[in-house]
């Protein structure tokens, strides 16, 4: 029955093999014992087995049932230690079990045990999220979806199978998102959270109002996702889930004070400190990495340089230490920031390129887009106008196929100090304008855009400013966008 070998306690509880047995078998040359303590068979003695094994049907499918059972709550029991100190030691033990896991839930699947893989939920999308197997947890939990669907119908009597077609929805929306799929993610969120709203299942519910915060904070939608982060946040503390209040604080804070600026740097500092303070105390590297990372922006801000490359490098150490690809992807294009806005641009193109292997790797095509979009900004000011042009151009396609208006923003905002270097004035403020109103831009971007508009303006007559600002109100971003790429194809 196993894959990939088998832990001792494994063995007893599924096969019945005390610590006896398997010493008698590994005598025997039947069964070997590895380093890490491990037991497993020769391929050749493992196909002999099975096709002995498969002559006893009624102990096959017993033995099938223990093994994928066991499996199955081996990984929901791994949930707490993903989140928390111990962290690097369960990726290290769920790593080893996945051909295990991958047996045992094909099992639950067949045999419709959807129940018992509501259990793994938290432990599957932190899993695959931190390893970076997206397209694989995508489709896996597709599978899973289908034939509960398939089996019970969309909208299921029972309300055991409802909460599991609501958890599932709510963790497959996770990877998704991070491959840039935000439509295809709200739209399973949305359903989670119509399916888990009336059935009081605060333990899913949280993790869907979370999640869709996320994917509605990254298409530009940020009234929406501040509301989405307060209930979160309420609804973790009420139950006390200290993991899903932290993240719901994360979105939250990030929110005001980086993305829309709304406090004083100065006091956006001590929250992020006490962010970080709080991740250390649950222990997760993988958490205090990304609360490090967030923490450097604002540092960044106050020009605080080498606490934010300080910052940084503790993520990137964090990142490697636990495997964590997308946020070490993060990392890196942290520290490129940090030495574009020192102006070491030749050293932010080669730290960018890091982050643009990583998510370019991992598939996660919005945040691609994003790197590209920032990358660019070194290149230009570096003097390859051809080759920033080509990059904005590339971050412009994907933001706009990803539902990634920020990032189509400031992709503009870099077009348009481009066509403000080529002497075509009017139409770089025409960009500027649209990206200093629209509701989805970042403060960032704001800024940088409206320190060109003002020296653009400098420079132009008050019937050209009044021209530019009548084609701005004219047209909406998506015609832009449409126009600028066909120009450029």
């Amino acid at each position: 029955m196993f894959r990939g070998g088998v832990r001792r306690e494994a063995a007893e509880q599924v096969a019945d093999a005390t610590l006896a047995v398997l010493s008698i078998l590994v005598t025997k040359s039947l069964i070997r014992r590895s380093g890490d303590g491990r037991y497993d068979l020769h391929e050749l003695i493992q196909q002999f087995a099975a096709e002995h094994f498969s002559e006893r049907p009624e102990e096959q499918t017993a033995t099938q049932a223990r093994h994928g059972s066991y499996y199955l709550r081996f990984f929901s029991q791994a949930d707490g230690h993903l989140r928390s100190s111990a962290q690097r030691e369960a990726l290290a033990e769920l790593t080893a079990e996945m051909d295990n896991f991958r047996i045992a839930w094909d099992w639950a699947v067949t045999q419709g045990e959807f129940a018992l893989i509501e259990q793994t939920m938290r432990t599957f999308a932190m899993f695959y999220d931190t390893r970076g197997w997206l397209q694989e947890g995508l489709d896996t939990l597709g599978r899973a979806v289908t034939s509960l669907e398939t089996t019970h119908g969309q909208s299921p009597p029972d309300r055991t199978i409802q909460v599991a077609l609501g958890h599932m929805l709510a963790s497959r929306s996770l990877l998704a998102s991070r491959l840039g799929q935000y439509e295809q993610a709200q739209a399973m969120l949305e359903r989670s959270l119509a399916i888990l709203r009336p059935l009081n299942e605060p333990r899913a519910l949280v993790e869907a109002i979370t999640f869709l915060g996320m994917a509605v904070e990254l298409t530009g939608n940020y009234a929406r996702a501040l509301e989405l982060y307060s209930e979160g946040l309420e609804i973790a503390t009420a139950i006390g889930d200290r993991w899903f209040a932290e993240l719901c604080r994360i979105g939250f804070t990030g929110l005001v004070s980086i993305t829309l600026m709304m406090v004083k740097p100065e006091n956006a500092h001590e929250q992020w400190q006490s962010v970080v303070a709080d991740w250390r105390a649950i222990g997760d590297p993988r958490m205090i990495a990304i609360g490090l990372n967030l923490l450097s922006w604002n540092a960044l801000t106050l020009g605080r340089f080498d606490e934010a490359r300080a910052a940084l490098e503790e993520s990137v150490a964090l990142g490697i230490s636990v495997g964590d690809r997308w946020g070490l992807g993060f990392a890196y294009r942290g520290l490129g920031i940090v030495a574009q806005v020192q102006g070491e641009h030749l050293q932010a193109v080669d730290i960018f390129r890091k982050s643009l292997d990583t998510l370019t790797e991992l598939g996660a095509r919005q945040d691609v887009a994003r790197v590209l979009a920032e990358m660019s900004r070194s290149v230009f000011a570096l003097g390859n106008d051809a080759e920033a042009e080509r990059l904005w151009r590339e971050s412009l396609r994907i933001a706009t196929e990803t539902s990634g208006t920020f990032v189509a923003l400031e992709a503009l905002a870099g077009f348009a100090s481009l066509q403000a270097k080529r002497g075509d004035r009017e139409h770089a403020l025409e960009l500027l304008l649209i990206v200093l109103n629209h509701p989805s831009s970042i403060q960032d971007t704001k800024n940088r855009a409206e320190i060109l508009r003002v020296k653009l303006e400098s420079r132009l007559t008050p019937r050209q400013i009044e021209i530019a600002q009548a084609q701005a109100r004219r047209q909406s971003l998506d015609q832009v966008v449409n126009e600028l790429l066909g120009k450029l194809s």
